[in-house]
């Protein structure tokens, strides 16, 4: 199971995660993490280069790990075909007019030793 992701924050203010769930026989996005801030100030650069680790036990109760397997996990080339069940998909927000560009750096994700 998915336990922690690790990144570095290149100027994103805040960011939410959602995951590709059946939800009354349809697959759509579930919020498992809303506006998780970053940057204490979009504005300012002091910590917009920082490192964070979020781990799924801050998720909220709508994340489903069982759904998250290495093995069956593919990501799709084309732009028509659903993602697999399970997919996480992270949205980021940077309000200020500041920072041209802002992304995510060297995503890792950890899981644990359970089955």
């Amino acid at each position: 199971p998915l336990h922690t992701l690790l990144f570095r924050n290149y100027y994103i203010a805040w960011i939410s995660i959602f995951q590709r769930q059946r939800h009354e026989n349809t697959l759509c996005w579930i919020p498992v993490l809303k506006n998780e801030r970053l940057m204490v100030d979009p504005h300012c650069e002091e910590d917009a280069r920082a490192w964070h680790e979020l781990e799924v036990s801050s998720f909220e109760a709508s994340f489903d790990n069982s759904l998250i397997n290495r093995k069956t996990s593919s990501f799709s080339t084309k732009e028509e075909e659903d993602p697999p069940l399970g997919t996480l998909r992270i949205m980021i927000m940077q309000p200020s007019p500041m920072w041209p560009s802002f992304e995510i750096q060297d995503l890792k994700c950890f899981s644990t030793n359970a089955p």
